[in-house]
């Protein structure tokens, strides 16, 4: 009996495959028991509302961050659209502190200055320059708490001697100042 595995990538696949369904199937029936009961979805706010058109942009911002996205809009065409492209200028104000302080993710912020150049936004296309992209950061998230931890410690090591070199030369100099002192008493 011979048994059948999927590769990481197709395990993925069929995952997020079945998550899709789920959920579409899911708001399915809902809409379906809300339209039984005669009670109609709640009116989708407005594209007017500041506070909606900040939430709007906060969540594509941060979408920003996913390099899968970003191929998934590169294939389908839409950084190569000028108006796409200059909403993509448009956004760098997240990058401005009274707004940077809401991402979750601040990736997003550095994948966001990349697009502003037309070669990445033409790499991302590819699906290996995207997957390179996820490895990187994927990396970077799992030695970065490491690398940080050694580098406090030995922050926290050359202070340590600069006091201790500190300490050493105030007791010196104490000492000195002391041999001065009894030196010029008769």
């Amino acid at each position: 009996m011979s048994k059948h595995y999927l590769s990481g990538e197709d395990f993925k696949a069929k995952i997020y495959e079945g998550f899709l369904l789920c959920l579409f199937a899911y708001n399915v029936k809902v809409m379906s028991q809300l339209m039984n009961q005669g009670n109609l979805p709640p009116k989708v706010p407005s594209l007017n509302d500041e506070s909606v058109r900040f939430q709007v942009e906060l969540e594509f911002v941060q979408c920003l961050a996913n390099p899968n996205y970003l191929n998934f809009l590169a294939q389908h065409g839409y950084l190569k659209e000028n108006n796409f492209v200059n909403y993509l200028k448009y956004l760098l104000y997240w990058k401005e502190p009274e707004y940077v302080k809401y991402l979750r993710y601040p990736q997003c912020i550095y994948m966001l200055e990349l697009l502003q150049y037309k070669q990445f936004r033409a790499e991302l296309v590819n699906t290996p320059c995207a997957k390179f992209i996820e490895d990187q950061m994927l990396l970077h998230w799992q030695f970065y708490t490491r690398k940080r931890i050694r580098m406090q410690q030995a922050m926290m090591d050359a202070i340590r001697q600069r006091q201790e070199n500190q300490s050493t030369t105030d007791t010196t100099a104490t000492s000195t100042q002391q041999n001065i002192n009894m030196a010029i008493k008769p």
